[in-house]
């Protein structure tokens, strides 16, 4: 499940910090250069609004720890 912009109001820091987590995850293990793109994009956006939220952007080391391929937030 994609959060959309229009929708972070309803959802918390910490599960906005996972959805980043899941995108980046994915994006590094995509085959694809669309779903590869598709993950950039999204993963992008959520550390906006993490930036926008005062909340820590996950490192590289997050999303080898925490990050699930296509998890939650993952396109």
């Amino acid at each position: 499940m994609i959060i959309i912009a229009k929708e972070y109001k309803y959802h918390k820091s910490e599960k906005l910090f996972q959805c980043y987590c899941n995108a980046r995850r994915t994006y590094f293990g995509a085959l694809g250069h669309n779903k590869a793109e598709m993950n950039d994009r999204i993963s992008k956006d959520y550390a906006e609004e993490l930036k926008r939220r005062e909340f820590d952007v996950p490192t590289d080391d997050d999303v080898e720890k925490r990050g699930i391929f296509n998890g939650d937030g993952a396109w």
